[in-house]
């Protein structure tokens, strides 16, 4: 993952009517985390430059780059048109990191959610396309992939011509991975994927999210994956 901050601060529920509105305030902070300045993109080049040049990395045995780069979309005509379209992919600045990571692949994160989530999401799958990304993480929209099965579908048909790959992520747990895997399997193993971070949800008291893996929630995810038949 290359990211050039830290991850942006947790908005902690304090219940009664203001969940929905912080709900808004956290979905609009992790957006504009995916905007960077030119100073953020040098960043990223160098550290994949450095992870390339550490030689440890083995295209062939799939190992490669994730990344996610933002602009706010300003155009007026646009915003007329598609008004949920508030966040485009930054087309020059992701090809110049794909163009750097090669001959490693890129998969391009959940940055893309707020594109699934809009009516220009086929154009979005297409931008990525274009830019030469490999593989792109979303839940299909904004929350979680258990809620968006039937658009990660569609975003599945449009990349397959394309090779672009799927990793369908975002609150994949044991109560409801069986029904993802169920529906995304027939678009064969090679093409999508299920993503989970499978970490306990705690929060410091800076806000801060705490990253400790669930090991039991994980085994439990894989053993459902390993029994699940397409639907």
């Amino acid at each position: 993952m290359i990211r050039p901050r830290g991850p942006p601060r947790a908005v902690v529920s304090r219940g009664g009517g203001e969940d929905q509105q912080m709900a808004g305030q956290q979905e609009d902070q992790e957006l504009q985390d995916f905007i960077y300045t030119d100073d953020e993109i040098s960043l990223m080049l160098q550290a994949i430059a450095d992870f390339k040049a550490t030689g440890v990395m083995n295209p062939i045995r799939g190992d490669g780059f994730v990344f996610g780069i933002l602009r706010r979309q300003t155009k007026p005509s646009t915003l007329a048109k598609y008004p949920d379209l508030k966040y485009t992919i930054d087309e020059e600045r992701c090809k110049m990191l794909v163009d750097a990571a090669r001959p490693f692949p890129c998969v391009f994160h959940r940055a893309f959610d707020p594109i699934a989530a809009s009516e220009r999401w086929a154009k979005g799958i297409d931008t990525l396309v274009e830019c030469g990304f490999d593989g792109v993480l979303t839940s299909g929209g904004i929350g979680n992939c258990s809620q968006h099965l039937e658009k990660i579908d569609a975003i599945c048909h449009r990349a397959a011509p394309n090779s672009l790959q799927v990793v369908a992520g975002g609150g994949v747990r044991r109560n409801n991975v069986r029904e993802t895997v169920a529906r995304l399997s027939v678009h064969g193993t090679k093409n999508v994927w299920v993503h989970t971070a499978s970490l306990t949800d705690k929060v410091d008291n800076d806000g801060r999210r705490l990253e400790e893996l669930d090991g039991r929630e994980l085994k439990t995810i894989v053993s459902a994956i390993n029994t699940t038949k397409p639907s």
